[in-house]
């Protein structure tokens, strides 16, 4: 299937296939003006995909159609992604108004669910991702006052124009999706009517960042589709469309189609200047449909959009606006609501991490403290951006335990304020300095279920014999076992390359878990922290480099 729709897609005379009966006479062009503006708008669209490699084509197609699997995101590679985005906008942010939206709220800007908007809409390029929010920002700080940089656009941010722009209904997201189980949104061109086109773009950024925002657009994507047919097409003459084209390049639309669909050829002549400054994978998403209400509509059929998906009357023209009114008032009622909200106090539960600088008996605190008992060797000796990536994954791993990082009000023990990620970042690697400096935790705890972190670390109060017990004090038979085992394989691993050292470091960890066994750190409170395969390698490996070390002195 999908090499046929290379083949007729990269064929110019084949794509946009629409309208050659009499009713584009109607809107005043003749069959020739059809040709000759279909051709020149193809050739723009091809001519993007041409420089375009055959499985980036293939992946933009399949997206297209709706036939494109899921995306899989892995915890670590997005966070080595989202620092990658971390060290573009270093480079480039000087002078711009991201790094006033920074000054004003660091947590805003660095959110990690915000930032991967970014990422999703750029395909996972870290740098078109930073370079889209440099855009975002500068939009953002052209529509809304420096005050709204480093927060959400509210409806109470609109003024009366921009509400009447948005409640026209020339944009709308419907109330249905296609048959990929994506959004569809819909712009009606012919229905534009504003008082300054201002008042038009603070709407549509409104919009655009409401369906950004939702939960079931983020994996998926959403499909956009330009209808500028019969009474809805474009009465403005093309104004202002590259200020259209801008907001479309400053938001984080993860669009996975584009349709754009005419009646009138000179109209879509029009685009011609929007399409030419549209990135290539873009234009490979894009289909042009010329003809009337009804053959636009069986072509996007073919591409999985009911007619029912446009908030259209097609019998009377008219534009249908129940869904869009019914969409403000809950935008309305959900502002208000959490307006209302936001004056209450977080109250502490259980898996909050409590920041009193003292001893905290809670489950969070605990979590927290064995987490990184668990990971303190890899934050010891890695660089300053695995030490980044370990902090973060810890926090997330509180967060998805239902805890926050609370620290209580200034002059007050009972009400609580949920701290910044800078501030919980600094507690978190405060809390490995102690470690390090004490080798051992600074709390006492009673912790004493399995929990699940970066690495599935487990708090355990026994021992067996056959586990293997960090430390140079402890006569045990895990560690005697271990010992034996590697005094018998120290001449090959002495004379084996860094890879083969790794293969028998590995198979040894291997046996000690083969026979029941576990590598355990101890912690404080007679309690005991199992350490990840990679640590207990590490320990295999440091063994039989000590008793090298050793032989070698005893030569001497």
């Amino acid at each position: 299937m999908m090499s046929s729709v290379m083949k007729n897609y990269r064929d110019s005379s084949s794509t946009c296939q629409c309208l050659h009966s009499s009713k584009s006479a109607r809107h005043g062009a003749s069959k020739s003006a059809v040709r000759l503006d279909d051709n020149e708008l193809d050739k723009l669209i091809v001519q993007g995909m041409n420089s375009l490699s055959f499985n980036e084509l293939q992946k933009e197609q399949e997206e297209l159609h709706g036939v494109s699997a899921d995306k899989a995101e892995k915890p670590a590679d997005v966070d080595n992604m989202l620092i990658d985005v971390q060290d573009h906008l270093q480079q480039i942010k000087g002078g711009t108004p991201y790094e006033d939206a920074e000054r004003l709220n660091q947590d805003y800007v660095r959110n990690r669910d915000f930032q991967m908007h970014f990422l999703r809409a750029n395909e996972y390029d870290p740098k078109a991702a930073a370079e889209q929010m440099i855009r975002h920002f500068e939009m953002k700080a052209s529509l809304f006052s420096k005050d709204k940089l480093a927060r959400d656009i509210l409806l109470s941010d609109l003024d009366d124009d921009d509400i009447a722009c948005l409640l026209r209904g020339s944009y709308q997201v419907t109330a249905f999706k296609d048959r990929s189980n994506r959004k569809i949104l819909v712009q009606l061109p012919g229905l534009r009517e504003y008082k300054t086109i201002e008042n038009e773009l603070r709407s549509l950024f409104y919009q655009y960042m409401h369906v950004i925002n939702s939960l079931d657009y983020t994996s998926r994507g959403c499909i956009f589709i330009y209808y500028a047919v019969g009474e809805f097409r474009e009465k403005k003459g093309g104004a202002d469309i590259l200020k259209y084209v801008a907001i479309g390049q400053a938001v984080p639309l993860f669009t996975t189609g584009l349709h754009l669909c005419y009646s009138d050829p000179s109209s879509a002549l029009l685009s011609k200047a929007g399409i030419a400054v549209l990135p290539a994978k873009v234009k490979a998403k894009m289909k042009v449909h010329l003809g009337s209400h009804w053959e636009c509509l069986y072509r996007l059929s073919s591409y999985g959009i009911s007619q029912h998906a446009l908030p259209i009357s097609f019998s009377t023209e008219e534009v249908i606006l129940e869904y869009q009114y019914s969409w403000y008032k809950d935008c309305l009622q959900k502002e208000n609501s959490s307006r209302d909200s936001s004056h209450s106090m977080p109250t502490p539960n259980e898996n909050d991490v409590l920041c009193l600088g003292r001893k905290v008996n809670n489950v969070g605190n605990d979590r927290l403290l064995a987490m990184a008992s668990q990971h303190s060797d890899w934050y010891n000796t890695g660089n300053s951006r695995e030490r980044r990536i370990l902090v973060d994954l810890i926090m997330e791993n509180i967060r998805k335990k239902g805890g926050r990082f609370l620290k209580p009000e200034e002059n007050s023990s009972q009400h609580w304020q949920e701290v910044s990620v800078d501030e919980a970042r600094s507690k978190i690697g405060q809390l490995f300095r102690n470690l390090k400096k004490r080798n051992r935790p600074s709390a006492t705890t009673s912790f004493t279920a399995t929990i699940s972190a970066p690495d599935d670390a487990r708090i355990v109060t026994s021992v067996a014999e056959e586990d293997v017990l960090f430390g140079r004090k402890y006569e045990h038979a895990g560690n005697e076992s271990l010992r034996q085992h590697v005094e018998a394989m120290a001449a090959e691993y002495n004379a084996s390359t860094r890879g083969r050292k790794k293969q028998i470091a590995d198979s040894l960890v291997q046996e000690v878990k083969s026979r029941g066994g576990r590598f355990l750190k101890p912690i404080e409170g007679g309690r005991w922290v199992e350490v990840t395969d990679k640590m207990a390698e590490t320990k295999v490996s440091a063994r039989f480099r000590n008793f090298r070390r050793k032989t070698s002195g005893e030569d001497k």
